[in-house]
């Protein structure tokens, strides 16, 4: 179907269905894209959504324009919640308390953001990553915190990095077979779902794992500054590979012949490929000796 007649028949839905009531709603063009703004009159907030991804959406909802008029709204929610989510956070930054339970550690590519390194607190492991902070605002937005932030805080880096651990050591996690990651995908799984660790899948071939933050939360590379998770996973697993996927996910793979170093090396470097600059963890492939990080390649 072609976008002007889903236009069409969108503007239609708007004029009728009930769900649009507590909505003013127009279709725009702005600048040769075609966007949906609606406005709720109860506060005022709004919203603009792309009308090309409500198309795609309609089409793999077997033209079912109900699925449609909920994914616009569910979306609408969420630029809602962002927005007021942000504003609140912004008026809490000035004051260390008020947001120091929202802070995590980030981890980042040492070589590759050592300019950037340079107005940040962090300490340099030595394993060609870095330890900087972030606010976590929401599943989709962090805050990076600067040295000109601690002083504004007046308090030391030490205080920062403590506090972080801490915040990390007491959230869940989530760790997924890469055989459970289409179900997540779509929404089968539990935020912080835990799979069963075992060296073999069911049918015969070797496990892989992505451990990180609970479902959606950025950053969760971090996950591999909590001892207690590694140790946990060397007990089930027996000695195992990280491969720093990006910043925000790592894969566990336990130590078998089919997975040699060089071949996990290059893994990494294919999955560096797909991501961004800042998001490139590193290009070596980490294992836990039971006490610390190191580089195996």
């Amino acid at each position: 179907m072609e976008l002007n007649e889903f236009t069409q028949k969108l503007e239609i839905e708007l004029k009728n269905n009930p769900k649009f009531a507590q909505y003013e709603s127009a279709v725009e063009d702005k600048y040769g894209i075609k966007e949906l703004r609606l406005k709720k009159h109860s506060n005022g907030f709004t919203a603009q959504l792309a009308l090309s991804v409500a198309l795609r959406v309609y089409e793999d909802a077997d033209h079912n324009m109900e699925t449609v008029i909920d994914t616009m709204l569910a979306a609408y929610d969420r630029q809602e919640k962002f927005t007021k989510n942000h504003v609140t956070l912004m008026a809490q930054l000035p004051y260390w308390n008020n947001v120091k339970d929202k802070i995590i550690p980030r981890l980042v590519n040492t070589e590759k953001m050592k300019d950037s390194l340079v107005a940040y607190p962090h300490i340099d492991l030595d394993i060609g990553i870095s330890v900087t902070y972030s606010i976590i605002i929401d599943r989709y937005t962090a805050i990076v915190i600067t040295k000109d932030k601690l002083k504004e805080w007046q308090i030391s880096e030490a205080l920062l990095h403590s506090t972080a651990l801490v915040n990390l050591y007491m959230q869940d996690y989530s760790i997924l077979s890469i055989n459970e990651q289409m179900n997540d995908f779509l929404d089968k799984i539990e935020p912080n779902h835990k799979a069963e660790l075992k060296l073999q899948n069911d049918d015969g071939t070797p496990s892989m794992y992505i451990l990180g933050r609970t479902k959606d939360q950025p950053l969760g590379a971090s996950e591999i500054l909590n001892p207690a998770i590694m140790n946990e996973i060397r007990q089930k697993l027996g000695d195992f590979y990280i491969l720093p996927s990006s910043i925000h996910e790592v894969i566990i793979v336990p130590k078998v012949p089919d997975y040699t170093p060089e071949l996990l090396k290059s893994l990494i470097e294919r999955s560096n490929r797909c991501v961004g600059t800042s998001e490139i963890l590193s290009e070596n492939v980490l294992a836990w000796d039971g006490s610390k990080l190191v580089t195996i390649l």
